[in-house]
């Protein structure tokens, strides 16, 4: 697997002071002999820390076909937590 790169949309509703959404959008592998496109389905959440401090995390998964030379699938799960810092 030489990259994956993803675009996605996100839409969500308001808990409180916390957000919860849904991702869809696709994603597509490259490799060194092919290359495939996949959906990317997913759910998340975002949650601030006071004014300027957010932390959020996302579970996405990806179903590739055909993306090594052996016709082979590649399921993947991709989990994210990330923290982000306005000012």
């Amino acid at each position: 697997m030489d990259s994956v790169s993803r675009v996605k949309l996100r839409g969500g509703y308001e808990f409180g002071p916390a957000l919860g959404y849904v991702v869809v959008g696709a994603a597509r592998a490259n490799t060194s002999g092919d290359s495939d496109t996949a959906a990317v389905y997913g759910i998340g959440f975002a949650y601030p820390l006071g004014d300027r401090l957010i932390i959020s995390g996302e579970a996405m998964r990806q179903n590739f076909n055909d993306v090594t030379r052996s016709r082979g699938d590649l399921d993947t799960n991709t989990f994210n937590l990330r923290t982000t810092f306005r000012f």
